[in-house]
C-alpha cells in the first residue's frame, strides 16, 4: 500500500542519517580504528567485579580491562589499543569477553560494541546497518546512537 511504502521510505531516510555516526550494538567483537579506541559497554544484572577480555584473531587475551565493582546497569568501557605490556596493537577487529564475579561465582556478560555506520540497506528483513569492522546488524539491534 501507499502508506506502508511511505513509512518504509521514511524509515530508510532516517536510518541513512546514521551513516558516519556511531551506534552501540550487542556484539562479541569490536573494532579498533588506527590511532583510536575500541569502545563498548556491558550491562551486569547483579553487583560485583566486572572484567572485559580483549582477544586477538589468534585467540590470545591481549588485555583485560578491570572495570571494578559495579552495580546493575550499563557500564561503558574504552580500550586504548595497547596490550598488557603497553605495546600499541594493530587496528582491526577484536573479540570481547566479559564476566561478572560475585564472590566465587562468575557469570558471562553480553558485550556491546560501538562502531561507525558505514551504510544502510533495505532488504526483505527490514533495515540493516553495515558497521565498521563488525558487520551487519538490524536497525532494531541498535541499543544507543552515540
Amino acid at each position: 500500500s501507499a502508506l506502508s511504502n511511505s513509512l518504509t521510505s521514511s524509515q530508510t531516510l532516517q536510518a541513512a542519517q546514521l551513516v558516519g555516526h556511531k551506534v552501540l550494538v550487542p556484539s562479541s567483537a569490536g573494532y579498533l580504528p588506527s590511532g583510536g579506541t575500541l569502545d563498548g559497554a556491558v550491562a551486569p544484572t547483579g553487583s560485583g567485579s566486572v572484567q572485559v577480555d580483549v582477544v586477538d584473531a589468534g585467540g590470545q587475551v591481549v588485555r583485560t580491562l578491570d572495570l571494578g565493582e559495579q552495580s546493575p546497569g550499563v557500564v561503558k568501557f574504552s580500550w586504548d589499543g595497547k596490550d598488557a605490556k603497553g605495546t600499541t596493537l594493530d587496528a582491526g577487529t577484536y573479540k570481547l569477553q566479559a564476566r561478572l564475579s560475585e564472590g566465587s561465582t562468575q557469570t558471562a556478560l553480553t558485550t556491546y560494541a560501538s562502531s561507525a555506520v558505514q551504510s544502510v540497506q533495505l532488504g526483505a528483513d527490514g533495515l540493516t546497518l553495515d558497521l565498521q569492522g563488525i558487520g551487519a546488524f538490524a536497525l532494531s539491534d541498535v541499543a544507543q546512537i552515540l
